[in-house]
């Protein structure tokens, strides 16, 4: 809140979009790294994948990427008031 009363909204905001970026890259690899251990421990055959790791990399960074811009979609949009409201207001 004190950074929010000095009017630092901007890079309140940037801090707020790099933190949820790096938490949502960091459950994607954790995700990465079970099927990792599943191919390895689990499988009894001989699993291999081509270029699987450049694959987990895109996918577990692009995820997390389009999650955060939509997020950021989303909250300029219902903050302008113009679109998307959260409660209908009936009175």
């Amino acid at each position: 809140m004190f950074i929010i009363s000095l009017s630092y909204q901007g890079p309140c905001f940037a801090i707020a979009v790099l933190l949820h970026f790096s938490l949502l890259a960091t459950w994607g690899w954790s995700v990465i790294e079970a099927v990792s251990m599943y191919l390895l421990l689990v499988r009894v055959y001989n699993v291999s994948m081509r270029h699987f790791m450049t694959k987990a990399t895109v996918c577990s960074y692009a995820s997390a990427g389009l999650i955060v811009i939509a997020s950021v979609i989303y909250s300029h949009v219902t903050a302008s008031g113009t679109g998307l409201p959260l409660t209908e207001n009936y009175t």
